[in-house]
């Protein structure tokens, strides 16, 4: 695995955000391979002994994800002083969990036929995005004088499949 910035590491065993895991890092709790560890430091997870506090990171082998269904009175939640009961205590290692809570309240309030469709409709909607951007850095490249001439080469060969009336 190729060396990785420190607290995109961190962040991934569950230290907390990116952004929590400078701070750890620039409070002097982290070393790797037993040196003290400054902000911008590369490690690989696999081969580097990194600690917090003395303790070793521990890394998830892999994502895991779940399709939950959510009962009656849990709540969509991770933490919270309500007394009820949360869905990281449904899912074991549950304190890790990354939520999509507003989809059956958008499945309920119509918006969405079914919780199939959102997602669906979701993923679809990210992809088309993906491709807009990938066509704006495509158009980006071009100079004007290859703008121009694909700009005509395409309305010719338009103009020409025309009918004449």
């Amino acid at each position: 695995m190729p060396a990785e910035r420190l607290q995109k590491i961190l962040a991934r065993a569950g230290y907390g955000s990116r952004r929590a895991c400078e701070e750890i890092i620039t409070a002097g709790r982290v070393t790797v391979n037993g040196k003290q560890a400054v902000l911008g430091s590369k490690a690989d997870a696999q081969q580097d002994r990194i600690l917090v506090d003395g303790r070793r990171v521990k890394l998830a082998k892999d994502f895991v994800y779940y399709a939950l269904y959510k009962p009656r009175n849990v709540l969509s939640t991770t933490a919270g002083p309500d007394p009820r009961p949360k869905v990281t205590d449904l899912v074991p290692g549950g304190e890790h969990l990354h939520l999509v809570g507003r989809l059956d309240r958008l499945v309920r309030q119509a918006q969405f036929p079914n919780r199939s469709q959102a997602i669906e409709l979701a993923l679809q909607e990210k992809l088309a995005r993906l491709d807009r951007t990938r066509l704006a850095r495509e158009c980006a490249q071009l100079d004007r004088e290859q703008e121009r001439a694909l700009a005509e080469e395409g309305l010719g060969s338009e103009l020409a499949a025309w009918p004449e009336y």
